[in-house]
């Protein structure tokens, strides 16, 4: 007789706006676990396991190989379209899978919960910060945590562990190295270089001296030595290139660098108990033994430092083999002479996570699960704040886990010190007496395992994270990013839900979770069950499935207490989950990674196993067959990581897994007993979730290595990565049949929407005229393809390149599979291409033609102006000449001498007839110009050369003469007079009664003397003041005095 128990949990009601809490002290413990060392090893294993392959085989240089070749093309794309007069391609829709899916990308979010930040620098002559995200990304934001810009969407850099903002050629250059190499960009990020320097790199450190030194260390099989080696390299050109400049046979956990930040260039190498210096030269200079007892106990080390206009004080972290304790020691003479500071129970979270005050020597931070300051040189230790504490006060306490603590002098000389965590980015003033969260409006870094949209409103979105939690958002961004709120700590995964959302199940890593009415807060209610309850074993984070019968219901992958692996059904009922041992045992050695049932059939499940295996039941669980059909087809080395029944016909079923030592997905038409490959078009790499179309049309895939599409109709697989979709691991996939969309959870960039616009059945066209490589075509030609099947409109482009980034003509809304052309240039080499379409729908273009139309001569130009000999001409002035027929661009040069040995201006590549220049001309300088014209790459002459001088200088202030100041008894017919001046072409008289000129009683413009004689203009007995001012074409002088 089967027992059936329960367990009572709290029921919770939740408050919209509330970060809410653990729902009990069961719940307390199960999050406490996360503090324990072993959680994240466990996770790591957890996800490890997932990347199944072949011995011998590194999955990591697999994905890395796959990403590069995949960031190659898209980086071609996107420097053709930075280089096209047109650059509206990256806002419009992505046309992928060879013409056949058309679709937009779109950013969900979160825009408020952000994930694991790894290091950053910041830009003081801006005040911006940029940011390396755990994602791969680098952002760009202010210190007060606004204006957030991704720089390298396209681009994923994993493990980023140094960024550097430095000036170069004039311009700012971004460095970013991370374990696999070093990346640079000259142009905010729009593209990227990465020198082939290799992987490995475990530390990298800059000098902040003009030079702007860059030193690694790698840890590298030596081929020389034949052996695993620790090797520095140095960079002195900002990263373009390295070189190798010490090796030396020891692990690296045993070796250092660092480098001041500020007043100092010297970079310090610790390797063992040695304390050398790298000199400018890169010769290694050893200062002294490390003098510390019982120097054997520790297994690992880390250098830190502060330098000051006073000195330097190094810090060396030591780790102890034992406890794993953290030991700090500092000198203040070059390792002389050590003094033993305080300790710590725990270790760095990661390799940046070691940090001195860059201002006060005596400051020193440690991030690990939780962060700690000392203010006594490391004597003594005191918490920043308790990581639980972040869920009551995202704003100003840390969230748990500290990849990188950095101390920043701003331009006023005080210390700005930023924290990254695994919850975002910090920034503190006060040596982290306290702290703020600066990435709580658009760092959109969030790390998702799994989501589920509301079936009655898919902007409602649930969401299981990495280490931020379960979230939801009820507030709608209609095509934007969603603010989302958090309802508790922790990691969860495997959302499901057999009514739409209204009783939603999940898991954490000791826990699963039901919620009901989750998507109308007022009315939410919760419960869950520990794991030990459903026996010991099973995966970190175990599948869940709810049951398309009863939504209350739920089968969850667990282990046993006879020895055996088990699935466990779940009921929720009054506040409370019973739970039921299932009776199948599966294998103590098989753990079921992946659970399915089909909706067209639902007494037919399915699972399958961490090791390739795969069974179905036809009775709800109850007994289980073992698919023999699958185990023949070689795929040892595949994980089962999902399972998608179709949506179409009960007995197809689609699987997917790790693709590595065997194909990545199959498809079974016999519900299990047998399986084809659907391998066409798929990288070798980890398939974590499909998702079918409601009628099957098309099966998502998110990979390590991005999104995916398969067309059944082509039984082949396709890249579904558009112009703007982020290069990430895609970690889980749903399909939205409301809203055609397949929504995708992203393991660093969050949630991003691949909305369906429709589906592609339209052929190719074949170009007809002229003909490939034709040459001496008229200037007036007529274009011509065949026709395409389901097309009803064609889209045309002639350019001057192969690549299509001089497009001369476009027209995309053709009836007829001919167009006559406008008349075109001669000497002219033109590329061609066609697509067809209809609505939203396009083929793939045509195969490219080329064409030489007739050869023509090009004429002088005959010039306008300035004209010869002319004076008074502008400063700036703007050249004309007579248009050439055919034209296709003029030369323009100006000089100061008519032999044009020295030029002023040298202009190619006007393709108007006439050009006005940037630069200024002096004051009357005679210059002489001259132009000629080109016809693509034939041109003529230049013309004769024309002179022209240009305006004189503004004049002089006139000096008056007469009548002196303060005369008296001047007749009525007064002559006014004053010195010429130079240059002038007429004067300004002002008369007025004061001497501030406020009440004028005359003007005279325009007088070409330097005298004026009153008529009838003065009263008698009244007093005068005057003043007289200069004009010409430059301008007035002063008024004189």
């Amino acid at each position: 007789m089967k027992n059936i128990c329960y367990l009572i949990i709290i029921t919770v009601l939740f408050t919209i706006n509330a970060v809410s809490q653990p729902f009990s002290n069961e719940l307390d413990y199960q999050l406490m676990k996360e503090e324990d060392p072993n959680f994240k090893i466990e996770r790591k294993k957890w996800m490890e396991d997932m990347h199944r392959t072949a011995p011998g085989i590194d999955y990591k240089l697999i994905n890395s190989k796959i990403r590069e070749d995949k960031q190659l093309l898209k980086k071609s794309k996107i420097e053709a379209i930075l280089k096209s007069s047109s650059k509206k391609e990256l806002l419009l829709s992505d046309t992928l899978a060879d013409g056949k899916i058309v679709g937009k990308w779109i950013e969900r979010g979160s825009n408020n919960l952000a994930g694991r930040m790894m290091t950053c620098d910041i830009d003081w002559d801006n005040n911006l910060i940029y940011n390396a995200s755990h994602g791969g990304n680098i952002w760009r934001g202010t210190l007060s945590g606004d204006n957030w810009t991704c720089l390298n969407e396209w681009l994923n850099m994993q493990n980023i562990i140094l960024l550097k903002v430095i000036k170069h050629n004039n311009g700012k250059r971004i460095i970013s190295v991370c374990n696999n190499g070093v990346y640079y960009s000259d142009n905010e990020g729009l593209t990227w270089e990465h020198p082939d320097n290799g992987g490995g790199i475990k530390r990298a450190v800059m000098t902040s001296d003009k030079n702007h030194y860059l030193y690694l260390i790698r840890y590298i099989n030596d081929s020389e030595l034949k052996k695993w080696v620790t090797n520095i390299y140095r960079s002195t050109d900002n990263g373009e290139t390295f070189q190798s400049i010490h090796k030396i046979a020891l692990s690296m956990d045993f070796c250092d660098l660092w480098t001041p930040k500020y007043f100092d260039n010297t970079v310090y190498f610790q390797h063992l108990d040695t304390l050398s210096k790298i000199n400018p030269d890169g010769t290694i200079e050893k200062l002294s033994n490390i003098q510390i007892d019982n120097f054997n106990n520790y297994k690992s080390s880390r250098l830190s430092g502060s330098a000051n206009q006073q000195g330097t004080t190094l810090y060396l972290w030591l780790q102890n083999k034992s406890n794993n304790n953290s030991h700090f020691f500092s000198t203040t003479n070059h390792g002389s002479s050590w003094t033993t500071l305080g300790t710590l129970d725990y270790g760095p979270f990661m390799i940046n996570s070691f940090e001195a005050s860059c201002i006060h020597p005596e400051a020193l931070y440690f991030g690990g699960v939780n962060c700690s300051r000392s203010h006594d040189n490391g004597k003594t230790w005191q918490l920043v704040s308790d990581w639980p504490e972040y869920y009551r006060n995202i704003e100003n306490k840390l969230h748990a886990d500290i990849p990188s603590i950095a101390s920043f002098m701003n331009p006023a000389g005080e210390e700005v010190v930023i924290i990254s965590t695994d919850g975002g980015t910090y920034i503190s003033y006060d040596n982290l007496v306290t702290v703020q969260n600066i990435s709580l409006r658009g760092l959109n870094v969030s790390q998702y395992y799994s989501t589920y949209s509301y079936a009655d409103d898919p902007d409602i979105i649930f969401v299981g994270s990495q280490d931020q939690g379960f979230q939801r958002t009820t507030a709608i961004a209609q095509n934007g990013t969603h603010s989302f709120e958090q309802t508790i700590s922790g990691d969860y995964a495997h959302l499901t839900s057999s009514d739409g959302g209204n009783t939603l199940w999940h898991v954490y890593p000791g826990f699963t979770m039901v919620y009901r009415l989750l998507a109308k807060p007022s009315m939410t209610t919760s419960a869950s069950l520990d794991f030990d309850s459903t026996g010991k074993g099973g995966l970190w984070m175990r599948p869940i499935i709810a049951d398309p019968k009863d939504p209350n219901t739920a089968y969850l992958a667990g282990g046993g207490n006879d020895g055996f692996h088990h699935i466990w059904k779940l009921n929720y009922s009054a506040g409370r989950i019973y739970y039921q041992q299932m009776p199948y045992q599966f294998s103590n050695k098989d753990v079921v990674s992946a659970l399915g049932i089909s909706n067209l059939n639902k007494d037919l499940f399915y699972a399958m196993t961490n090791n390739g295996d795969f069974f179905y039941s036809t009775n709800r669980g109850q007994d289980w067959a073992k698919s023999e059909g699958f185990a023949k087809l070689g795929g040892h080395y595949f994980y089962g990581a999902s399972i998608a029944p179709s949506n179409k016909d009960e007995n197809t079923v689609y699987i997917a897994g790790s693709g590595y030592s065997n194909p990545g997905a199959y498809v079974s038409y016999d519900h299990g007993v047998s399986f084809i490959p659907m391998n066409d078009g798929l990288p070798k790499t980890l398939v974590y979730r499909i998702a079918v179309s409601d009628n099957d049309e098309f099966i998502f895939a998110a990979t390590a290595v991005g999104p995916y599409v398969y067309l059944t109709s082509e039984q082949k697989w396709f890249d579904l990565s558009g112009f703007n979709t982020p290069d990430q691991t895609f970690w889980s996939v749903e399909y939205i049949p409301s809203i055609s969309t397949a929504r995708f959870a992203t393991y660093g960039r969050g949630i991003w929407d691949f909305k369906i616009e429709g589906a592609n059945q339209i052929s190719e066209v074949q170009l007809t005229e002229p003909k490939n490589n034709e040459e001496n075509v008229q200037l007036l030609t007529n274009l011509k393809w065949t026709k395409s099947q389901n097309a009803n409109l064609y889209h045309l482009q002639v350019a001057q390149d192969l690549g299509f980034n001089q497009i001369i003509f476009e027209k995309d809304s053709l009836t007829d599979n001919n167009f006559q052309l406008p008349e075109l240039k001669p000497n002219g080499t033109y590329f061609w291409r066609v697509k067809a379409r209809k609505d939203k729908l396009s083929s793939t273009w045509s195969t490219v033609f080329t064409f030489k139309t007739i050869i023509i001569q090009p004429q002088i130009p005959i010039m306008i102006y300035p004209e010869p000999n002319s004076k008074q001409i502008a400063l700036m002035p703007e050249f004309k000449w007579q248009p050439v027929p055919y034209a296709t661009s003029y030369h323009l040069q100006v000089s100061r001498n008519s032999n044009f040995n020295i030029l002023e201006i040298d202009k190619e590549n006007i393709t108007d007839n006439s050009y006005v220049d940037e630069y200024y001309f002096m004051y009357g300088t005679t210059y002489y110009w001259r132009v000629k014209s080109k016809i693509n790459e034939l041109e003529s002459q230049f013309s004769e050369p024309v002179s022209f001088t240009t305006v004189a200088p503004k004049p002089s202030a006139p000096a008056l003469v007469y009548p002196e100041f303060g005369a008296n008894n001047q007749p009525l017919n007064l002559e006014l007079i004053w010195t010429e001046v130079e240059d002038a072409d007429y004067y300004t008289l002002n008369l007025a009664s004061d001497n501030q000129f406020k009440n004028i009683l005359f003007q005279k413009d325009s007088i070409y003397w330097y005298s004026f004689r009153f008529s009838d203009e003065l009263q008698s007995y009244k007093i005068y003041m005057w003043r007289v001012r200069a004009n010409n074409i430059s301008g007035a002088s002063p008024w004189s005095e």
